[in-house]
């Protein structure tokens, strides 16, 4: 555990020193309100992206830095890489891959239901944000890396067809 700390330590400072100040920051940002974007047009909303905001008549929902499920997805992937389980190199990033793919979907449906909840329910959107989704993004890359190490400790169950 005190590896992941380390390495999550040493990724908070590139990420919020390098990372957040430059333009690959203010790009991937942008990308995920541009997809944001999309999905809404796709389901009939009048959405447009501007840079890292998403803007329509019926409200705006700007994607700052913290809101893009780096750090969710870069916790899973030290667990993962750090998990004192027998599975291959080769398993552990994929497994690492696939766990930030599906991070960073579940970050494109949080900003959809945050900007429905905008629209639908202002003044409970404080409470979305940072009450429900946050703890969200706390706990689902525990439980992702929680299902792996379950599914690669799993001894295979013996079967027996003897009848009492």
């Amino acid at each position: 555990m005190l590896l992941v700390a380390g390495l999550m330590i040493a990724f908070n400072v590139v990420v919020y020193r390098e990372f957040a100040a430059g333009r690959l920051s203010s790009s991937y940002l942008a990308a995920n309100a541009h997809a944001t974007a999309y999905l809404l047009r796709v389901v009939g909303e009048p959405a447009v992206a501007v840079g890292s905001s998403i803007v329509s008549s019926r409200f705006s929902l700007d994607i700052k830095a913290g809101c893009d499920a780096v750090q969710p997805s870069a916790f899973f992937v030290f667990v993962v890489l750090a998990s004192p389980v027998a599975v291959s190199w080769t398993r552990r990033v994929s497994t690492a891959v696939a766990g930030t793919a599906v991070l960073m979907l579940l970050n494109l449906a949080r900003l959809l239901t945050l900007y429905y909840t905008g629209v639908y329910w202002k003044e409970g959107f404080d409470f979305v944000h940072a009450d429900v989704w946050q703890a969200a993004f706390i706990l689902l890359p525990l439980f992702l890396w929680i299902g792996w190490v379950r599914r690669v400790v799993r001894q295979p169950v013996a079967c027996s067809n003897v009848l009492a």
